[in-house]
């Protein structure tokens, strides 16, 4: 599996309105499986220890699911990940609201849904 299997995804809470934008070459419900594996690792649920990543916070809020933003087909990683970044700036109302949790990856996002276009609110509604 290459980077012609590139997309953009949403992870999002209905409990607390908050959002994580993340990028992968894996299908969405494989992505989030290891989004889920890598929560419960955290907690110390596995054998093996997983660092703290931004979408635990969402995995918190309860009544989450992911949705595909966009298919983005490309040429290595670090255009699927300067993609993430246009998505997450064009998801935000306000850049100064975001709390980043770590500049280098993904973020984690607290909005309400006006932060959203209607087009990015008809998925996830």
């Amino acid at each position: 599996m290459g980077y012609e299997n590139g997309c953009i995804y949403l992870i999002y809470s209905r409990n607390s309105k908050r959002g994580y934008v993340g990028s992968t070459i894996q299908g969405l419900k494989k992505r989030l499986s290891k989004h889920e594996v890598d929560y419960r690792g955290y907690w110390g649920l596995l054998k093996k220890e997983r660092n703290y990543r931004s979408s635990f916070d969402i995995f918190e809020d309860g009544e989450y699911d992911i949705y595909l933003l966009e298919n983005y087909t490309c040429e290595c990683r670090s255009d699927l990940e300067r993609r993430e970044q246009e998505w997450l700036y064009k998801v935000r109302t306000d850049i100064e609201t975001v709390n980043i949790r770590n500049p280098s990856k993904n973020t984690m996002m607290p909005f309400s849904p006006m932060s959203y276009s209607d087009e990015i609110m008809e998925l996830i509604l």
